[in-house]
């Protein structure tokens, strides 16, 4: 939240729920329609767009006619484990061996005195379907988790809840690049593990591919 404080104090100005329905160029803007609630169409006219669209970044995109990357969704699914099995663990994270799609599953404890055990890795998951819980997987969890610590009663489940990646078909790494098709179009997509620690360095490229084509100021708030 202090972040977008910090961006409204250096003139953003923020609007939520707005679906992009189109880009197009008009002069040396460009002019992006939007289908905010209730059907109403919003227009909004910049000299740069950010596209940071997360799984639907490549479809942003191609409303320039840029191709230059492509995007598949993976999904990954986690248990959440009653406090009375936090013993079987303690304070320790406990990792599988890591594979291609990650650093695989792990036991660990959460904050609140949980334990978390998860997650999969699903690939070429519908963009629709990114947050969905599915049976299957629900049971591989389990015996995951007890391939790790046999005695831990994975019945003692009291959640269970799904999060996705955005993985760049071309690359398997983030795109953080202007696009081929107009150099004020910056593309911020494929941003997978670890997106959430990357985020600051991913801003400050950000900054500097928009540097590149004109000069900034900033007020700190």
């Amino acid at each position: 939240m202090e972040l977008v404080e910090n961006a409204i104090v250096n003139g953003t100005k923020l609007f939520l729920r707005r679906r992009v329905a189109g880009i197009t160029k008009q002069d040396d803007l460009f002019l992006v329609e939007c289908i905010a609630q209730h059907g109403r169409t919003e227009k909004y006219r910049s000299r740069f767009v950010i596209n940071a669209a997360g799984h639907y970044a490549d479809v942003i995109a191609q409303m320039i006619q840029d191709n230059d990357f492509s995007l598949k969704a993976r999904r990954g699914q986690y248990r959440v484990i009653e406090k009375i099995e936090r013993s079987v663990i303690g304070d320790h994270i406990l990792f599988m061996v890591p594979t291609i799609y990650g650093k695989g599953v792990i036991v660990a404890p959460m904050v609140d005195g949980h334990l978390l055990v998860g997650p999969t890795a699903e690939e070429n998951i519908a963009r629709e379907d990114t947050r969905l819980i599915t049976m299957e997987q629900f049971e591989q969890i389990g015996i995951i988790a007890k391939r790790i610590i046999p005695r831990i009663r994975i019945e003692k489940t009291c959640a269970v809840f799904s999060g996705s990646r955005s993985i760049c078909i071309e690359t398997d790494d983030f795109w953080i690049a202007a696009s081929s098709k107009d150099q004020r179009f910056i593309n911020v997509a494929g941003i997978s593990s670890p997106g959430l620690s990357a985020a600051p360095a991913i801003a400050q490229e950000v900054i500097a591919l928009i540097k590149a084509q004109t000069a900034l100021t900033s007020k700190n708030n």
